[in-house]
């Protein structure tokens, strides 16, 4: 996972013939960061009109998605090594020289039962949230997305899909043996202040089975 970024704000400068001073986000920086959140809320406000809470959950879902996606590329690459054959090399041969989809990767670690039908459905309904955001169009009604039939702009929904992505990016990275990363998907002080007792499960089964 990225660090905090490095090119706004005011940070120090770690290596060069600069080391130790302060690096400032030049003006011409600015003018770009302020000329990309106009375009940005431009299009939010009248070609796409979107709610605040709209455009974050769209974020969420797309970033979800994306590293789901890594880590099950990772899982494919580790699968495809260890056994290989004709078949198999072919797929990898399209992994890395061509285009596969989302979808085709999951439905693939399926076939294969390294993931359960539960798992592959959490996916599936994370992949169609994406594609409903994606290509969305300017329609004058607001669109009432839903996940497994819930309401999706609600506490208790959003917290689900954060606990489900977690739990299917943890079983990935058990399987290529990969460390997880500096930061776990949902931010480990909040979960615990607001006594989440979902993530409890997640990352503290034995105390979870104990109670």
């Amino acid at each position: 996972m990225r660090g905090s970024s490095k090119r706004f704000g005011v940070h120090e400068v770690k290596k060069g013939q600069y080391k130790g001073s302060l690096h400032v986000a030049t003006k011409k920086y600015q003018a770009f960061v302020g000329e990309l959140y106009l375009f940005s809320g431009y299009l939010d406000r009248r070609i796409l009109p979107s709610e605040p809470e709209e455009i974050e959950i769209r974020n969420i879902i797309l970033n979800l998605q994306n590293i789901l996606e890594h880590e099950i590329e990772e899982v494919l690459i580790k699968y495809l090594k260890d056994k290989t054959d004709k078949k198999n090399l072919k797929f990898f041969k399209k992994l890395n020289e061509d285009y596969v989809s989302f979808k085709e990767k999951y439905d693939w670690l399926l076939n294969k039962e390294i993931i359960s039908e539960d798992t592959w459905e959490k996916l599936d309904h994370i992949r169609q949230l994406r594609n409903a955001f994606v290509h969305s169009r300017p329609y004058k009604k607001r669109i009432k997305y839903k996940y497994f039939n819930q309401p999706l702009l609600t506490l208790k929904t959003l917290r689900q899909i954060f606990c489900h992505a977690e739990k299917i990016r943890i079983q990935l990275i058990k399987y290529t043996g990969n460390k997880k990363g500096k930061w776990p998907l949902i931010p480990p002080g909040y979960a615990e202040e607001l006594n989440w007792k979902e993530t409890i499960e997640i990352y503290h089964p034995k105390e979870s089975s104990e109670k």
